[in-house]
């Protein structure tokens, strides 16, 4: 079992997008998440919530530190 996969992922908080955002997006455009730069994220496994984590960078990457 402890070689088994699961799904990690990280959990940021909802950001509502209107389809008329959604319908004008192209290549390379961004969407600003709603997520405050303060609050922790959820690493989620499995779709279930089980740590919250701190937004983090590693090297040029971004990373999460539990």
């Amino acid at each position: 079992m402890a070689m088994a996969p699961v799904e990690v992922a990280l959990r940021f908080d909802e950001t509502r997008v209107g389809p008329g955002i959604v319908l004008s997006l192209k290549e390379d455009d961004l969407i600003l998440l709603g997520h405050p730069q303060h609050r922790p994220l959820s690493v989620m496994v499995d779709g279930t919530p089980i740590v919250r984590a701190a937004v983090g960078v590693q090297g040029e990457r971004l990373a999460c530190v539990v």
